[in-house]
């Protein structure tokens, strides 16, 4: 039977080796990872023994373990109702969650709902709002009209080169109209404000394109953690049928797109293999077409988000500007450019895409 004075208190995984002991000891009873990726740490205690511990990434509730013997709700509702209020607390309006699909029951229970779901996981958010509005707010503000044939693209654009320029003319070529997502994650060298600035800016002359935000509904840390935090490939395809599954089953049929277009990718594992799980996913009703990659010149120089990155990094501010569009070279030169490539430089290895 569960006792009723247990006790949540903030565990330090990063500074005391105590704290970390016990809480990589539960993850492993539970069969979890250890996710290096997170904002705060809780434990639930009884007396002096942690019987269970969940964390959180901004509102994303992760790495949740209750200890066997104190199964059954209790535990489970003391210590997600806990993490529920810090996250409100903390200003966020939706609660988002990457877990087991034989956890889905439970947090149904706390308010969840369903966005999608596969043999392993299942996403889920507690929002008032949520993805349906997300979407409905789309529909009625994009520039499409009915029966137009409607892709999308979606990219990190960190920063907008000639490449993801020609990957857009490249779509347009077989759609009539084209959602161009651009992630919301800010995980990136250039702030997700900038990215999304850029990409308008680059495409500002295309009257079929509409440019709009992700939000976590895609490649975001709730639904494809591994796309951040260089995972094994089998985490990367698991997390990845998640998202594409997402995409598939919501997303597109509510927006009307019949196609995805995505860049060749030759140069990142992570994204080679989501791509892959993205075809295997969407056929045959959603088209996944892939975009050789632009060259930059007939050398055979291909034109990459990463190249560019490096090169700023380096402080070689002419070479980087050889791969991008006037918007983003007038940027990277810019006062706030050079003190955001200054200020945001540890996120220079976030994944092209």
């Amino acid at each position: 039977m569960i006792r009723i004075d247990l006790k949540i208190q903030k565990l330090r995984v990063k500074r005391s080796s105590y704290d970390r002991a016990l809480w990589l000891d539960l993850l492993d009873c539970a069969g979890l990872k250890e996710e290096k990726n997170l904002d705060a740490t809780y434990g639930l205690f009884d007396g002096e023994d942690l019987v269970g511990t969940a964390s959180r990434q901004a509102n994303i509730l992760k790495c949740l373990a209750i200890r066997h013997s104190y199964a059954g709700g209790a535990a489970f509702h003391q210590l997600i109702s806990f993490l529920l209020t810090e996250i409100y607390q903390a200003g966020y309006e939706e609660v988002l969650v990457f877990t087991k699909a034989s956890k889905r029951e439970s947090f149904e229970h706390l308010g969840f709902k369903l966005l999608v779901e596969t043999e392993d996981v299942a996403f889920m958010e507690r929002s008032q709002a949520g993805l349906a509005a997300y979407l409905a707010d789309l529909k009625a503000q994009a520039p499409f009209s009915e029966g137009q044939r409607l892709g999308a693209v979606v990219m990190n654009a960190n920063p907008f080169t000639k490449g993801h320029r020609y990957l857009i003319e490249e779509a347009l070529k077989a759609v009539d109209g084209l959602y161009v997502f651009v992630l919301s994650e800010d995980q990136s060298l250039f702030d997700k404000a900038t990215r999304l600035n850029l990409v308008r800016q680059g495409t500002a002359d295309l009257d079929q394109v509409y440019v709009v935000e992700t939000k976590h509904y895609m490649v975001s840390q709730a639904t494809f953690p591994a796309y951040f935090l260089k995972a094994d490939q089998s985490a990367v395809k698991a997390q990845a049928a998640v998202d594409a599954r997402l995409f598939k089953e919501k997303i597109a049929p509510s927006l009307g797109i019949s196609q995805r277009f995505v860049g060749e990718e030759p140069l990142s594992p992570t994204t080679d293999s989501y791509n892959q799980v993205m075809a295997e996913i969407f056929a045959p009703e959603l088209k996944l077409q892939i975009i050789p990659r632009r060259h930059l010149d007939q050398a055979g120089d291909v034109i990459s988000a990463s190249k560019v990155r490096a090169l700023l990094l380096d402080g070689k501010l002419e070479a980087a500007q050889a791969y991008l569009p006037p918007a983003s070279r007038a940027f990277v030169a810019s006062q706030a450019g050079q003190t955001m490539l200054a200020e945001r430089k540890d996120l220079s290895q976030s994944h092209d895409y």
